[in-house]
């Protein structure tokens, strides 16, 4: 349903336009400006909150930093311990190193298992 446009005669003769134009208008008091710069000093005296002071993305950003940091560092300073029983294996310096340290446990975990290896397989272990 379309309305029609008033046309401006109309409008001119409205009582809601006759009644608005024998309003008073609005009158600031003479203490308007002291109450606003009165209570933006008030505002402005308040602290923020702890929780109201992390909004910024950089506060965010720099707390996440820095609980990565406590937890990389608690991570890397912890001493790290071997099996007990076992020894750890020497540092390595080649890979021939690796590979004689590699053949003796292995020989170690046949020696403690002989009932799970054929006579090739222990042969083929001693390299002989």
């Amino acid at each position: 349903m379309k309305r029609d446009e008033p046309s401006p005669d109309q409008l001119e003769h409205d009582p809601l336009w006759s009644l608005l134009g024998r309003s008073p208008a609005p009158q600031a008091s003479g203490r308007f400006v002291d109450d606003v710069m009165r209570a933006l000093r008030l505002a402005a005296e308040t602290p923020l909150p702890w929780w109201r002071r992390f909004r910024s993305p950089f506060a965010w950003g720099g707390l996440t930093t820095a609980a990565a940091g406590v937890v990389l560092a608690l991570l890397l300073g912890q001493p790290h311990h071997g099996v007990p029983g076992k020894q750890a294996v020497a540092s390595t310096e080649s890979l021939a190193d690796l590979q004689t340290a590699a053949e003796e446990e292995m020989l170690v975990s046949a020696a403690d298992h002989l009932s799970e290896y054929s006579d090739a397989e222990l042969v083929a272990l001693l390299g002989l």
